[in-house]
């Protein structure tokens, strides 16, 4: 922007140096040099002026302080200029800017309009810059200082990302964005003919406006045209969503009544109508769009069973809801216990008029038929393979059927008492007989099962796909008798069992080669330490051979010292 001087030739005074000076080629020709400047905030900086034929020249667009620079006197002005302004929301709020030529020759400040109120100034000494205060606004701006327009700007525009959000259970749109500065609505519909025009309540971050409707509130085909701060910005369509049903709230007894139905676009304008299975039932209006309440008849003026009956709703006549079904007193399980280690169960619940058998449900999805009591107790005289879920099924003894909630219920997993096992030196497997014994719980997971004594443990094949009633582990090679073997399931004991290894059997002897002794038989054992081979002479006399070789069918041993002809053995294992 150029710099207009309204006096040609002036005579003009810097720190008492007189000198001529006058308007050349846009710039202070004087025929004195002017050494220093006052500023606007009162400090004196030096001036550097181009000479040339003894004259001196200034061009004040080239000053580095022309911020601060102030008219030289009443006659000889500057033009004031804001080069640039910062962005400005429409929240408005206080702005920091440069402003050329500031002041005039007494050094206060220039005003400065915006249309014809002048702006508040003040200035930061600490950055040298002037300070403004902008109320919110939107669209051009321009500012305006001794009768000349220095800035021509405009207010951040609105922008709206997403779709506005239409609440029809309060009767509000909400939009949402930036910059939504006087931000206004128009709203069309099918069957309005009047259109609506209504005010937007809107945050003090202008991020957000909101705009409450009765119109909203009940079921239309809307159009809602967008304008932000006076121009048409986005048209968006709101079809009117049919009623949908969710689900029932509470618990429908024998005798029926007004029951709560959820769900949503449940408010009407004129009237609602409900249906249960074949009959028509009464629906009362709330002040929401979420909920509804229908009188349900007593079970017994419906006249069946009552087990997932279809319900289904209709908005003043036209909108038809989708189809839910409804249950009165639902058989629920409150309790299953086994009794003792038995494979009897005792389930208890309410509403077990209705029961014609229960189903358990395992983890290989097992069932089991459960015939029903007078009584609110069923009891199973079968067997359960595992923990598992248990599931009433309800039937009138026809078609009709009902499921309840599952149930969750632990089962103790049994060792049957006494149980004791033979086996040879060389180990054999076991048959372990019991209840409910699988390593695998009604979720699927793992449960470890361990068998051991106080010498070691017993391999155990998988448990995890049996029936429940027994399992094989393998006893490994051993001797001994009345071995006790403690059963753990997910570490917890459950039983024992017994296990004795057959006494050993001699059968023939051979001398080897060597002068050692040889003699076959079975369940030996395989331990050399444990081995004890005695001579028995004829007079009575013992004495102990030395057993260098063991298994489970023979042993090996030298010869005790002595020259006897006849001697008897006798073979101890452990």
């Amino acid at each position: 922007m150029k710099v207009i001087y309204l006096l040609l030739f002036l005579v003009c005074k810097f720190l008492f140096v007189k000198s001529s000076c006058s308007l050349k080629d846009g710039k202070i020709e004087c025929t004195n040099e002017i050494e220093r400047f006052e500023l606007y905030n009162g400090t004196n900086v030096n001036v550097k002026m181009d000479t040339n034929g003894g004259k001196y020249y200034f061009n004040p667009l080239k000053f580095p302080y022309k911020n601060l620079l102030c008219d030289l006197n009443i006659n000889f002005k500057f033009t004031p200029e804001i080069p640039s302004f910062p962005n400005i929301p429409t929240t408005g709020g206080e702005f920091e800017f440069t402003f050329n030529f500031p002041c005039n020759y007494r050094k206060n400040a220039r005003k400065i309009y915006k249309e014809t109120i002048a702006l508040p100034l003040s200035f930061d000494t600490s950055k040298n810059q002037f300070v403004t205060y902008l109320d919110p606004g939107c669209g051009p701006l321009y500012f305006i200082s001794e009768e000349v327009q220095i800035l021509n700007t405009t207010f951040e525009s609105g922008t709206i990302p997403n779709v506005p959000i239409l609440d029809d259970d309060k009767g509000i749109l909400t939009i949402q964005g930036s910059n939504l500065y006087n931000t206004s609505i128009k709203i069309y519909s099918n069957n309005i003919v009047k259109d609506t025009n209504p005010s937007g309540a809107l945050d003090a971050s202008h991020s957000s406006v909101t705009f409450s409707v009765e119109e909203f509130l009940t079921p239309n085909n809307w159009t809602i045209e967008l304008s932000i701060c006076g121009s048409f910005y986005k048209s968006y369509s709101y079809p009117y969503g049919l009623p949908v049903l969710t689900k029932m709230e509470g618990v429908l007894n024998d005798n029926g009544g007004n029951m709560v139905f959820i769900g949503n676009h449940l408010r009407p304008k004129h009237n609602v109508t409900g249906t249960l299975g074949n009959k028509t039932i009464e629906c009362l209006t709330t002040n929401s769009s979420k909920s509804i309440t229908c009188t349900i008849p007593s079970r017994k003026n419906y006249g069946s069973l009552g087990y997932d009956i279809p319900v289904t709703i209709t908005i003043d006549g036209e909108y038809k809801s989708n189809t839910i079904k409804i249950s009165y007193d639902l058989p629920l399980i409150q309790g299953v216990s086994q009794r003792g280690n038995s494979q009897i169960f005792d389930v208890t619940g309410v509403y077990f008029s209705g029961v014609e058998n229960m189903t358990v449900i395992t983890g290989k999805n097992l069932k089991t038929s459960i015939t029903k009591k007078k009584t609110a107790t069923l009891e199973e005289p079968g067997f359960f393979t595992q923990p598992g879920f248990m599931n009433l099924v309800v039937g009138d003894g026809g078609s009709e059927t009902f499921t309840s909630p599952r149930y969750n219920f632990k089962i103790t997993p049994t060792i049957t008492a006494g149980q004791t096992f033979n086996s040879t030196t060389s180990g054999n497997d076991l048959e372990i007989k019991g209840a409910f014994m699988r390593t695998v719980d009604s979720d699927g997971k793992d449960v470890p099962l361990t068998v051991n004594s106080g010498s070691g443990g017993l391999v155990c094949n998988s448990l995890k796909d049996g029936d429940g009633l027994l399992f094989t582990c393998v006893q490994g090679p051993g001797f001994g008798s009345s071995h006790t073997m403690n059963v753990y399931y997910n570490l917890i004991p459950i039983g024992s069992f017994t296990v004795s290894y057959n006494p050993p059997y001699l059968s023939t002897s051979e001398q080897e080669k060597d002068g050692t002794i040889k003699m076959n038989g079975k369940d030996l054992g395989e331990s050399v330490k444990d081995s004890i081979i005695t001579a028995v002479y004829s007079d009575g006399n013992r004495v102990n051979g030395t057993v260098i070789k063991s298994s489970h069918t023979s042993i090996t041993f030298r010869y005790p010292v002595g020259n006897r002809n006849t001697v008897s053995y006798i073979f101890q294992l452990g």
